[in-house]
């Protein structure tokens, strides 16, 4: 029998109410999700000096970024309706419980601190991974004929810092029922305001094409 390794990960969020990139300490929210990618990365600086090997005298750190992807199976959770209107730059929250509320794509960027909990470290007490400055830049979704409605947002961000306790003042975790995913019957998909039975499959892929800008005497990208 093959015995599982790895951690155990737990996502929490919440927005960065006075600046970007600010540590945040106030209340964090469960994300209901598969899996995550975030990771802090470093530019590599080659010195241009070659030992007796043929090789760099040194390597430098330069620039630093966090990027990577967050997916869930979509679901009535108010984290996953927040991160569709980050995608789609709405200062407004939409009701992603069907009231009829539409997603309309606007200007204004959010930012927001992602604590990743690593539980079963070494030495027990786990440990904390928290991302600052981050701004989701896309997302896809797939509905099927069956099955979920998987959903990847891809995410951009300033910086990382480590942690032995959790940042913020309290979190608040997924519900039993916002755990229950969408599933494909749960759909519909209307074209000029009317219901199409035909459609056996559907995808969707929103695409802010950002990039990471840096500024002289700075390491760490602006907003």
């Amino acid at each position: 029998m093959a015995i599982a390794t790895g951690f155990e990960t737990k996502l929490t969020i919440s927005g960065e109410e006075s600046s970007f990139g600010n540590a945040e300490t106030g209340g964090f929210f469960e994300v209901g999700q598969k899996s995550s990618s975030l990771s802090l990365a470093f530019e590599n600086i080659n010195v241009e000096r070659i030992r007796g090997d043929r090789n760099s005298e040194n390597i430098l750190k330069g620039t630093e970024s966090v990027s990577g992807d967050i997916t869930v199976d979509l679901a009535p959770d108010d984290i996953h309706n927040i991160m569709i209107v980050s995608v789609l730059c709405d200062d407004t929250d939409a009701n992603e419980g069907g009231s009829g509320d539409t997603y309309i794509p606007q200007s204004t960027q959010r930012s927001y601190n992602i604590v990743q909990q690593l539980s079963g470290t070494i030495d027990g007490s786990g440990e904390y991974q928290v991302f600052k400055g981050c701004q989701f830049n896309s997302m896809s979704l797939t509905v099927g004929a069956t099955g979920t409605i998987e959903t990847t947002f891809s995410i951009l961000g300033k910086t990382m810092a480590q942690a032995t306790t959790h940042p913020g003042s309290s979190v608040t975790d997924v519900t039993s029922s916002e755990r229950v995913p969408f599933t494909a019957d749960d759909a519909t998909v209307n074209f000029n305001s009317s219901d199409n039975g035909f459609v056996t499959d559907f995808s969707l892929t929103i695409d802010n094409g950002m990039s990471a800008i840096y500024t002289v005497g700075d390491n760490k990208p602006i907003e």
